[in-house]
């Protein structure tokens, strides 16, 4: 060895090279003095001459050397993986160790490291009877130091070796893809190394398992003579200690054994192809599985659900191969893989298996039985069953009453304790979730293939049995499964179903769920479901959302089939009130809103109370015009959405989208103060205002716009004023005759005294000479006759009862004018002739009965009498004249009278 004056070089151990535990390591040391072969042993090597030595002192110093953590770890190691001859007394004699206190130490508690006069307080007190002290009084500034607890060296050894064995691979990827061929996927942690570290870990878990019995054996046995010997205060905290050292023991070694059970599933996958099982999984967990780590395979859900799921396909595989469950897979995973792979995992499989042959069987008797045999060993394993495989098997077999059963089945045993149930709605809310996620969601997704979804593609397992229905064979598989869920005593998974039928249009099929007792049950989920409960506590309902409303639909459907009328009313009326939402155009629309009271009217009638028929009645009317006054508000450019609504814009025009208005706010704010006297008018109809001076007032508001709407334009031409008051009575006539004959909101006789006025110039206009309209009693009659359908006779009441107006009454005075007086009379004579004229009234009257005929004649004969004698009493010119016209009428009026006393038709 040039310029050095020494050499080693490291000798091999044994012919293979390897090295093994026990055998001493040699050196060759080249010297110039020579060459010497030496030995050192590991320190591992040294415990274990020192353990069979049996020397205390010998041991004690080394555990002083090495530290008493790094000691136990060796300990533990060689209580693993003994060599030698003397390998179990090696081991024996390393687990004994592991027991003497006087080694390792035992769990306690330690007071915190406080300072300051806290610190001087604690320690003060710390080996005192509880007692001793409290003469001293009690410092409420001090801070009260919270004990924690020291671990064993026995226990952080342990710690330490699971952390070396496993923080190597803990966070490294499992799966890969070789670089050479991209779509195959492969394990990255070679087989030889799993198998070493289960070998290593099964061996480790055996040597915990022991330990904890021991510990378990001395504590019962009270065998720890430092709890014994310890102050009363303390010995309380040493048993505490004890107790936690000993549970998180017994954590580690359940995480050792996941490891290991991970470590063996592993190496059994390393003997399969893992692309082609890969390929028999849905895509999310295909993702899942490239991307998990060993972590997450061991000890997160995550891998959990990924090895259950290449579990199945592993088995589906041999399934599908042989036709039957592998006796050898399924016991070779049971025995090396239990947390992976339970006893109630292989009756699954079993199971699967049944199903499997019941697929293949020649008659319809064996598959019957072979199925039931297979659901019977499901029913048994409900838990471990997943009913995302076994419903599509099911669904193919034609078992719906088996589906549904193991539905019931796997939900019971997912909720034990039935939380689902709970008052709570925290604790209740995730139940029921638990319930529809792992069970109910297979079913819905079942009766969606058979009610022929468009939705959504059904799941791919899903897909043959969508392809095998033959001809209408839905319909009645679909019925059969919505029976047998109907007689199933699951609410919950009822309320799924009703859920996936509303959701897929089915209301039919959901109604027909509620038939009998499980009425009840329908109304509570759609009550609940449509957000309606508020309305219980007189809080407005809303904005509800699309689904909500939804269920409100339903739920009055539902009453209405129920013969709940009253009930159906209340729904559609708080579905037209409910709140708006926050969106442009808002949720619902105004037109929506007038829908659903025009259905509340519909149903209100069902209840045969004429008060509430009337007061729905009144909201929707009132409905109807806030839609007109809504479009007429967009006409005139007053109403903007959104952004483009200024800060000027009427607040109330801003929620007449958004909400129904009252009556009072559509009057004041609205109808009047943009001076909307049609609309008023409209408004007074609907809500029966009795207020004769204000209906009247707004008659003449109205009149005289549309009178003033034509004269403006027509003042200086000869037909101005006939023009302007056939615009005014043909407005008037086209409004008054939906009204009639509503006497609050068509006063007849004040209207048919404004067309007189308006057509002798005193009116409307009183700041200017109006001439009079020649030739208006033909526009008055014909406007008079529309008003009140065309009834010569409902015209002639109009006319009596102006003519009956006193002179003390409103505008009596002006009608008790002789010239006004004179007009209406000369309207009068006008009208009659015209119903003589025109044979109207042998049309209307000819289906009537005789002495009806006989009445009305003589009515209108006397009516002609009077108005004859009137005519000759005005002090005008033309009263001799009128008398006699009425004259000439009333003989013809009793020729006519004659006439029908002696035959039973007019002739």
């Amino acid at each position: 060895i040039p310029k050095n004056k020494a050499g080693v070089s490291m000798l091999p151990q044994s012919s293979d090279g390897e090295y093994k535990q026990g055998v001493p390591q040699r050196f060759a040391v080249a010297t110039t003095a020579g060459v010497a072969e030496v030995e050192m042993l590991s320190p591992a090597d040294i415990l274990s001459n020192i353990l069979l030595e049996g020397d205390k002192d010998n041991l004690g110093m080394f555990f002083e050397s090495y530290g008493a953590i790094e000691a136990c770890a060796m300990c533990i190691h060689l209580a693993c993986r003994p060599s030698g001859t003397s390998a179990k007394s090696v081991a024996s004699l390393a687990e004994a160790a592991l027991d003497n206190p006087r080694l390792c130490g035992q769990p306690e508690i330690t007071p915190p490291r406080s300072t300051g006069r806290d610190a001087g307080a604690w320690n003060r007190y710390d080996h005192e009877e509880p007692a001793a002290h409290l003469s001293s009084g009690f410092d409420m500034g001090a801070v009260i130091p919270i004990a924690e607890p020291e671990w064993s060296a026995a226990h952080k050894g342990m710690c330490t070796v699971v952390s070396r064995l496993l923080r190597g691979m803990w966070d490294e990827p499992l799966f890969t893809f070789k670089a050479s061929t991209p779509d195959i996927l492969t394990l990255t942690i070679d087989l030889p190394i799993l198998e070493s570290l289960y070998e290593t870990l099964r061996s480790l878990s055996d040597v915990l398992s022991r330990y904890i019995d021991r510990r378990k054996l001395a504590r019962s046995s009270g065998v720890m003579d430092h709890i014994t010997n310890a102050p009363i205060s303390k010995r309380q905290k040493l048993e505490d200690a004890i107790v936690a050292e000993l549970k998180r023991t017994e954590q580690v070694n359940a995480l050792i054994h996941r490891v290991a059970d991970g470590c063996y599933l592993l190496m059994v996958l390393h003997t399969r192809n893992i692309s082609r099982l890969a390929a028999r999984l849905e895509e999310g967990a295909r993702r899942t599985i490239r991307s998990l780590r060993f972590r997450e395979w061991m000890s997160h859900e995550e891998g959990d659900q990924a090895a259950t799921q290449l579990i199945a396909a592993l088995i589906s595989e041999d399934l599908y191969e042989a036709g039957e469950l592998s006796n050898e897979l399924a016991s070779m995973l049971q025995r090396g893989c239990p947390s992976y792979f339970k006893s109630d995992d292989r009756t699954y499989y079993e199971a699967r298996s049944l199903l499997r042959r019941a697929e293949g069987a020649n008659s319809p008797a064996d598959r019957a039985a072979i199925t039931g045999d297979a659901v019977a060993l499901l029913l048994k394993v409900s838990i471990s069953c997943d009913l995302a495989q076994v419903v599509p098997q099911l669904a193919m077999l034609r078992a719906i009453e088996h589906i549904v059963m193991l539905t019931v089945k796997k939900a019971s045993a997912v909720d034990p304790s039935k939380q689902a149930g709970e008052g709570d709605a925290a604790v209740a809310q995730p139940a029921k979730t638990r319930r529809h996620e792992s069970c109910y969601v297979h079913v819905c997704d079942l009766l969606k293939v058979l009610k022929g979804s468009s939705n959504r593609q059904p799941s791919a397992s899903l897909e043959p049995f969508k392809n095998s229905l033959k001809d209408n064979e839905n319909r009645k598989l679909a019925e059969d499964l919505i029976a047998n869920v109907s007689r199933s005593n699951d609410p919950f998974f009822q309320e799924s179903i009703y859920a996936t039928l509303i959701e897929i249009n089915c209301v039919q099929d959901l109604l027909a769920m509620g038939e009998g007792d499980a009425g009840e049950n329908l109304e509570q989920y759609l009550f609940q479901s449509s957000g309606l409960a508020q309305a219980m506590y007189g809080s407005p309902v809303g904005p509800l959302t699309p689904v909500q409303v939804v269920h409100a639909e339903v739920l009055a459907k539902f009453y209405v089939k129920e013969k709940k009328y009253a009930s159906a009313t209340g729904v559609y009326e708080h579905l037209a009130a409910q709140l708006a939402d926050a969106v442009e155009p808002p949720r619902p629309s105004l037109v929506k809103r007038v829908q659903y009271l025009e259905l509340a009217v519909l149903q209100a009638r069902s209840c045969g109370d004429s008060q509430f028929v009337e007061i729905t009645s009144t909201k929707a009317g009132l409905g109807h015009i806030q839609i007109k006054l809504k479009e007429l508000m967009q006409r005139r450019g007053l109403l903007e959405y959104g952004a483009a609504a200024g800060a000027e814009q009427d607040p109330v025009l801003g929620e007449i989208s958004r909400s129904l208005l009252s009556l009072d706010t559509l009057f004041n704010d609205i109808t009047v103060k943009y001076r909307l006297w049609k609309e008023c008018l409209e408004l007074i109809n609907v809500s029966s205002l009795e207020d004769v001076a204000k209906v009247r007032h707004v008659w003449d508001l109205y009149m005289e716009e549309e009178w003033k709407s034509v004269w403006e334009r027509r003042r200086g031409t000869d037909e101005g004023s006939l023009d302007a008051l056939d615009a005014m009575c043909s407005s008037v006539a086209s409004l008054g005759k939906t009204f009639y004959p509503n006497e609050n909101s068509l006063p007849i006789a004040h209207v048919l005294f404004r067309f007189e006025q308006a057509a002798s110039g005193k009116w409307p206009s009183e700041d200017e000479e109006v001439p009079e309209a020649t030739g208006s009693a033909r526009i008055i009659r014909n406007s008079l006759l529309q008003l009140c359908g065309g009834s010569h006779e409902a015209s002639m009441d109009a006319y009596d009862a102006l003519m009956s107006v006193r002179s003390s009454d409103p505008h009596g005075a002006a009608i008790h004018d002789p010239e006004m007086r004179f007009r209406i009379l000369c309207s009068i004579q006008e009208l009659v002739e015209d119903a003589l004229r025109t044979s109207g009234m042998d049309n209307q009257y000819k289906n009537v009965s005789n002495v009806h005929k006989r009445r009305l004649l003589g009515r209108l004969a006397s009516a002609c009498e009077a108005y004859a004698s009137e005519s000759r009493q005005l002090p005008l010119v033309g009263g001799d004249t009128l008398g006699s016209k009425f004259d000439a009428i009333k003989e013809l009026l009793d020729a006519k009278l004659k006439s029908a006393s002696a035959s039973m038709n007019f002739v």
